[in-house]
């Protein structure tokens, strides 16, 4: 089995997850970790104005797209206002998503997180994904680590879809 854990993290904090992700996968799966890095970088105030703007988008790095090889796709972003340009991208460059398991974490802030969320599943589900497993992490508590019990419970999720169907 193969896991693909995507992200983009311009603070570092669903960096942070990632690593958990990863760390908690570890020996369970064959993983693959890989960045969503925009071809320009941008200060706060520029990642802001864009991010007013539903599914806005900007030009990403080359990075793994084709999901043809991988059982689940951890994606990981942060919710800033309306949009995540480079992982909207990146959402729009997937290819061979239809029937395949994704994982979506997500950092913030606390503002409204619950409707960007939900506008996260509906690009992955157009794109034909199915979520097996979601984790919707306050930055302070990625900080504090007070959100390892969270993240060790959607580990427990991916492992989960991970293990073959037996037959009946």
């Amino acid at each position: 089995m193969k896991t693909l854990i995507v992200y983009f993290s311009r603070e570092g904090t669903v960096k942070a997850i990632a690593e958990g992700i990863g760390a908690e996968l570890k020996g369970s799966t064959e993983l693959t970790v890989a960045r969503i890095e925009p071809v320009r970088v941008r200060g706060y105030w520029g990642w802001l104005c864009r991010s007013f703007v539903p599914r806005y988008r900007v030009s990403i790095r080359p990075t793994v797209t084709d999901l043809n090889s991988y059982d689940v796709i951890c994606l990981g972003f942060p919710k800033w206002t309306y949009a995540c340009p480079p992982v909207n991208q990146y959402l729009l460059e997937m290819k061979n998503c239809e029937g395949k398991d994704f994982a979506l974490f997500m950092c913030h802030r606390g503002f409204d997180q619950e409707r960007y969320f939900e506008s996260m599943v509906k690009q992955v589900s157009e794109k034909g994904g199915r979520i097996v497993a979601a984790l919707d992490a306050k930055q302070s508590a990625v900080l504090d680590d007070s959100y390892r019990e969270s993240l060790k419970a959607f580990c427990d999720r991916i492992k989960r879809s991970l293990e073959p169907i037996e037959d009946v």
